[in-house]
């Protein structure tokens, strides 16, 4: 594994090695830990970006018995402010699709335990204002590390420019993320239990 340290906190590695190591400091949470963190970061979320009947919000379905930031209690607050919420559904050729949250639909688990829907009525991406992304760790220039799929880099591609990309994390930003690529999109803020850090992006491929 590959990295450097200053002060006991990772600075940098490249994704594979992030991955690894980020995952298994999430598995070592106590419950208790992971309950107050996911408190913190819901009410962060909610204390920061008005969300309203008329918002259109992508938002991912965490998988909480793996410690993943958790989600569900976001979406009810987020139903309770009838707002339009979409889901993703993982196609063939490793796309999403951008699948409408409504009170008939069914979801059931894929062959990575993720719940997603069966019945997807179909959001076009290009309505969306806001997406909330899973990442295990984020860097200072607003890069993320997600599980490796890219799924959704190859979806922010059929968004608007405008859309607000947040990710949630447990862990405080690194310095960088080493092995970025042309095809790698920065977030505009990433929520953690201590803050909400904004990124200043200028370009898609900041080095």
């Amino acid at each position: 594994m590959r990295y450097s340290i200053l002060r006991n906190n990772v600075i940098t590695m490249k994704k594979n090695d992030l991955r690894d190591y980020y995952l298994s400091k999430r598995m070592k949470q106590t419950e208790k830990e992971y309950n107050k963190k996911n408190e913190t970061i819901t009410n962060f979320f909610l204390g920061r970006f008005i969300i309203s009947k008329n918002t259109f919000i992508h938002i991912y379905l965490s998988k909480n018995e793996d410690k993943e930031v958790d989600t569900w209690t976001i979406i009810k607050e987020l139903e309770n402010k009838k707002a339009n919420i979409s889901i993703p559904k993982i196609i063939k050729n490793n796309k999403l699709k951008n699948c409408i949250l409504h009170r008939n639909i069914i979801l059931k688990k894929n062959k990575w335990n993720i719940k997603e829907p069966i019945n997807c009525q179909i959001l076009d991406p290009e309505k969306l204002e806001i997406i909330v992304l899973p990442a295990l760790i984020c860097d200072i220039r607003g890069y993320r590390v997600g599980y490796g799929g890219g799924y959704y880099d190859r979806f922010l591609k059929d968004c608007s420019k405008e859309i607000i990309k947040i990710a949630l994390c447990f862990f405080e930003p690194i310095k960088k993320i080493e092995n970025i690529n042309q095809y790698d999109i920065p977030m505009n803020f990433c929520i953690t239990p201590n803050k909400i850090i904004e990124f200043k992006i200028g370009s898609n491929f900041q080095k």
